[in-house]
């Protein structure tokens, strides 16, 4: 597996790989994850001018995990308007027009009612929940149904058809973090978009792309960690041992080489999974490589005794 991968990929390969990693990532998981880590406010830096309203997105987003397999009014506009009523507590359409900057090539007021109608009568038709979820996401950021919280019903918005597909883990559901590590392309697609330099298949492809290079490194981490185990349990190591060994073996005295200023969490290669999925440091995840080879060669089950000895 490249450390990155490939960026660019066609939409259908993305959704394709995409459906691996939740395989990968989903298949232990018995409820969905409720919120964690940033929203995009958050790290776009405005989390102090909006601190009420981002903590209020969070418990939105946990209710919906809570209460989403309950909400039976989908695919309709039901949904949305109850998303946006518990987000802003308005939960109607607008009633004049909008602009963003200086674009305001948004469908008149009196049009959004049957522009969001026929936004869930085409997703309704689209079998994949993953291109589902990034149709309603695009749509609503273009139409701008209401007079405040536009982006941040259309993350609900795509959160909730993940959720209600089945996806568990906030690397997929969580979908603003999808561009965490290049908050200005969130804009930048819509922007090509409305200035005619790429099409609307162009936007749902590297909205795809961002949840696909998002998911991939917990992907990566997890695949790795679980080949390792396989590898130690073919041994003879028992399961619960060869995890606790992965989680445990560098904190020995033997496998205190690091190098000098090194953070700790570098030492323990499950600690740096929070490093390496949030900051894409190819570094981390460079020693995370070293350090697996080091324990799939430094430990081995001796049958007689069921003891792990160094092998030097």
């Amino acid at each position: 597996m490249d450390i990155p991968p490939q960026e660019d990929l066609p939409l259908e390969e993305a959704i394709s790989r995409l459906h691996e990693h939740r395989k990968f990532i989903d298949q232990y998981s018995l409820q969905p994850g409720l919120f964690s880590g940033p929203i995009h406010r958050e790290y776009k830096h405005h989390n102090a001018s909006f601190p009420i309203e981002n903590t209020l997105y969070k418990k939105v987003f946990d209710y919906l995990v809570y209460h989403h397999h309950e909400m039976i009014n989908y695919p309709g506009r039901e949904v949305l308007l109850t998303i946006h009523t518990l987000l802003a507590g308005e939960g109607f359409f607008r009633q004049k027009g909008v602009k963003i900057g200086r674009f305001r090539h948004f469908p008149h007021s009196s049009e959004v009612p049957s522009a969001i109608d026929r936004m869930f009568e085409d997703i309704s038709n689209e079998q994949d929940a993953i291109l589902q979820s990034i149709k309603a996401h695009v749509e609503i950021l273009l139409i701008h149904p209401f007079a405040d919280g536009n982006g941040r019903s259309a993350r609900l918005m795509a959160a909730f058809i993940l959720l209600k597909a089945g996806f568990k883990s906030t690397l997929f559901t969580a979908v603003e973090q999808h561009f965490y590590h290049n908050p200005r392309q969130y804009i930048q697609w819509l922007v090509k978009y409305r200035t005619g330099e790429i099409n609307k298949e162009d936007v749902w492809r590297g909205f795809a792309n961002a949840m696909y290079l998002h998911s991939y490194y917990g992907y990566y981490i997890r695949k790795r960690a679980s080949e390792i185990v396989d590898q130690l349990t073919g041994s003879g190591m028992a399961y619960e041992e060869a995890w606790k060994q992965l989680y445990e073996y560098d904190a020995k005295p033997e496998f205190n080489g690091r190098k000098p200023g090194w953070p700790s969490q570098y030492l323990k290669p499950m600690a740096l999974q929070k490093q390496a999925l949030f900051h894409k440091d190819e570094a981390a995840y460079r020693n995370f490589e070293f350090q697996l080879r080091q324990l799939t060669g430094a430990y081995i089950n001796t049958p007689k005794t069921g003891t792990i000895r160094t092998v030097k």
